[in-house]
């Protein structure tokens, strides 16, 4: 049995968290992702953006100008929020309840007990946690100022369901 300094322990994990991208505890919303852009796996040239800037009632689109110094474009995910970098009192909310068509603005009275502000990170998706049937996705395709809404996860709309940490 090899001993390790905890301090080696916390690098060697880090530095696993860091290569996959998002660990299974953040997967299932207990640790904390911060702070990255969500990029599009279907075009990854296109960011999860708060448009206009992050304020209460925002609604988020995709953005081709996203840089990971924009916090506007940036995003930690914490006790299974995404909450704006910007301003860490702002997390994405399915604005009216989680349902169908849903569109995702930021809210400033989101909280981890709320489903509707919640969020499981599954198979590069964001699943509800208010409706698992549902999915973050960019409305009308990945494409610039796409405004991004909740879906069904089908097989049909799923390349517009599936994000990245960046």
């Amino acid at each position: 049995m090899v001993k390790t300094s905890p301090a080696y322990a916390i690098v060697i994990a880090l530095t696993a968290f860091s290569m996959t991208g998002v660990s299974a505890m953040a997967q299932r919303g207990r640790a904390t992702v911060s702070p990255r852009m969500i990029v599009s796996q279907r075009n990854p040239s296109l960011a999860i953006n708060a448009w206009e800037g992050a304020r209460p009632g925002t609604i988020l689109r995709l953005h081709n100008g996203c840089q990971p110094t924009n916090a506007d474009c940036t995003w930690t995910f914490r006790g299974g929020m995404i909450v704006s970098d910007r301003n860490a009192r702002l997390a994405v909310n399915a604005w009216g309840g989680a349902q169908p068509g849903t569109v995702l603005r930021l809210s400033d009275q989101c909280q981890p007990s709320n489903p509707d502000c919640t969020w499981t990170f599954r198979n590069n998706m964001f699943i509800s946690n208010r409706d698992p049937s549902l999915a973050i996705t960019a409305a009308g395709g990945t494409l610039f100022g796409a405004v991004l809404r909740l879906d069904r996860v089908s097989t049909s709309n799923t390349r517009d369901s599936l994000w990245s940490w960046r």
